[in-house]
C-alpha cells in the first residue's frame, strides 16, 4: 500500500461502508487486515465521523443526519 511506502503519508476515511467492503473482501487475506489495523493504530489511516455514509446538505434536520450515522 502507498501509505506503507512513506511514513509521512496520511489518509482520512469518512465513509465506513466502503472500508467495510474492502476489509471484508474475500480476496484480501488476514495479512491485509493486519496491515489496515497497523495503519489505523499508527495514525496514518484515520477514520472520521464513523458514519455508514457522509450526510450532505440535503438532509435538513438532525434526525436524518443521525440516521446516516
Amino acid at each position: 500500500m502507498e501509505l506503507e511506502a512513506d511514513y509521512n503519508r496520511r489518509f482520512t476515511w469518512g465513509e465506513i461502508c466502503f472500508l467495510k467492503m474492502f476489509y471484508e473482501d474475500k480476496t484480501n487475506d488476514d495479512q491485509m487486515q493486519t496491515r489496515i489495523w497497523y495503519l489505523i493504530r499508527s495514525g496514518r489511516l484515520e477514520i472520521v465521523g464513523g458514519g455508514w455514509v457522509q450526510h450532505d446538505e440535503t438532509l435538513t434536520n438532525y434526525k436524518m443526519q443521525i440516521t446516516q450515522i
